[in-house]
């Protein structure tokens, strides 16, 4: 692109690359193609309101990201409520890829629309602000871990993730920060270290969709048992959307996911001080 360009953030990329996972989830037996475009154009008023996340948008040139793909499609019924927290045609726990893309695209300032019809597949368009090339340069970003000198040892926490990447990240962001981390890699396992162990954990990270045993199960488990650990609540979703879902639920502080070292030191502290 001559006059503009796309200025690739980490989280970018990461949804780039993601994308035909994220978006598309088929049966194994499917068959089908997913395409990958990308475009820079003016995009006017009027096509901006077809867009979510576009109320703050102005009329202006913008990168469009196209994801295609050739499957099953979605009615009228159901294409109103993909992006709603914890909806999905698959079994529980499905849900969080387009939750995670909806976050980074709003993160981004962008907007994002679907097209989709029963036979016809699924497109999902995207679009990003354009960088001029005459901008001043973008700052570089802090890496994501970043050491703690001399971090006093704070306690113990439970990471409950059931992805092994986003698990291990978070404990070595916790270990950064001086704390003693165990993990689990589902809601039962959790539940099962944290009726084995005799000292509670100082503060739990859960993740709030899972197969089997979703975080919600988890905390309404927790409050039948009587396990007051604190708990901080991970989700690619946004903490508004799920306000009404949760009340009620003892959750000490709300991580959305993808998130750095900084907030989830904010994260953790509120817990901890809770």
């Amino acid at each position: 692109m001559s006059r503009g360009s796309f200025h690739q953030s980490p989280k970018r990329q990461r949804m780039v690359r993601s994308s035909p996972i994220s978006f598309v989830r088929v049966d194994d037996e499917a068959q089908g193609t997913i395409t990958v475009t990308t475009s820079a154009r003016d995009v006017p008023l009027e096509e901006l309101a077809l867009y979510e996340l576009s109320d703050a948008l102005e009329p202006a040139r913008y990168v469009l990201l196209e994801v295609a793909d050739t499957g099953g499609g979605m009615d009228d019924d159901t294409l109103p409520h993909i992006f709603e927290p914890f909806f999905s045609t698959k079994f529980t726990g499905r849900g969080l890829g387009l939750a995670a893309v909806l976050g980074i695209v709003r993160g981004h300032h962008g907007a994002i629309r679907v097209t989709s019809k029963p036979g016809g597949g699924t497109v999902f368009h995207i679009l990003f602000p354009v960088v001029r090339e005459h901008a001043a340069a973008l700052p570089e970003a802090p890496p994501p871990l970043q050491a703690v000198p001399d971090a006093p040892r704070r306690g113990r926490e439970l990471v409950v993730d059931d992805e092994a990447v986003p698990r291990d990240v978070a404990m070595t962001m916790l270990a950064s920060l001086g704390f003693s981390v165990v993990s689990a890699s589902g809601g039962r396992e959790a539940l099962d270290l944290l009726a084995r162990t005799a000292e509670p954990f100082d503060v739990v990270l859960l993740d709030l969709t899972m197969p089997t045993m979703g975080g919600e199960d988890v905390l309404v488990e927790l409050a039948r048992r009587g396990i007051a650990s604190p708990v901080v609540l991970s989700s690619g979703y946004d903490a508004r959307e799920l306000s009404e879902r949760l009340a009620g639920r003892r959750i000490a502080a709300f991580l959305q996911k993808p998130y750095r070292l900084e907030a989830l030191r904010e994260a953790v502290a509120a817990a901890v001080t809770a």
